[in-house]
C-alpha cells in the first residue's frame, strides 16, 4: 500500500497513513461536520445477532450481503474500519459497547433507514431469554443516552421486526426494551 504523510497540524506529522486511512478520516471528519449543521439520526433501531456471534464474527459476516434475489454484495467499510453494520455492537459477555460507524453514517442493518437511524446490535439469541440485568441496564442506558443526544421520539425507538418479517431483536428483548418506550 502507498503511504502518504498527512500534515493536519501546524507541525509535520511523523506517522503515516496509507491511502485507505486517509479516506477513512476525510469520511469520518465529513460526518462531524454534517452533525454540526444540525444532521441527525431520526430512529434508534435495535437488533440481536440470532446466535452467539462475536463483533470479529459479525464484522467477517458482514463483508458480503446476500441479497434477496440470491445475487451477493460486498458490505460497506465504516469510516472507523468495520464492516460491521450496525452502527453500535453490543457483547453482554464483556460488557463492552463498540461504536462501529460514526451516528450519521450510513449503516447496513434495516432496509430503508440505514441513512438516517443507529442501529444497535446486541450479542446473543433474545427469542427465550434476556441478557443478565446489568446488560439491560447497560443497553436501555445507551439507548436512553442516544435518545436525549439526538431528541428522539419513543415512537421513533423500535425493533429490526418492526421493519422486516423477522423476529429480531428477540422476542424477549423486544417487549423489555422496545416495548418501555411508550407512543
Amino acid at each position: 500500500k502507498t503511504s502518504i504523510n498527512l500534515c493536519i497540524e501546524s507541525k509535520p506529522s511523523t506517522k503515516f497513513m496509507t491511502l485507505e486511512q486517509i479516506k477513512m478520516k476525510i469520511q469520518f471528519l465529513g460526518l462531524e461536520v454534517q452533525k454540526l449543521m444540525g444532521k441527525k439520526p431520526d430512529w434508534i433501531i435495535l437488533h440481536h445477532g440470532g446466535g452467539d456471534y462475536t463483533l470479529e464474527q459479525v464484522n467477517n459476516a458482514h463483508k458480503w450481503w446476500k441479497q434477496p434475489d440470491g445475487t451477493i454484495l460486498p458490505g460497506k467499510l465504516s469510516s472507523l474500519n468495520y464492516w460491521v453494520g450496525y452502527t453500535y455492537f453490543f457483547d453482554p459477555e464483556t460488557k463492552i459497547i463498540t461504536q462501529t460507524r460514526h451516528d450519521l453514517e450510513e449503516g447496513a442493518h434495516t432496509i430503508g433507514l440505514n441513512k438516517n437511524s443507529i442501529g444497535f446490535g446486541v450479542r446473543g439469541n433474545f427469542n427465550d431469554h434476556l441478557p443478565d440485568e446489568e446488560s439491560l441496564k447497560i443497553i436501555k442506558d445507551f439507548i436512553d443516552k442516544k435518545k436525549a443526544e439526538y431528541n428522539i421520539s419513543n415512537n421513533k425507538i423500535e425493533g429490526h421486526r418492526f421493519f422486516a418479517n423477522k423476529d429480531c431483536p428477540g422476542h424477549k428483548l423486544y417487549q423489555s426494551i422496545v416495548k418501555i418506550y411508550p407512543d
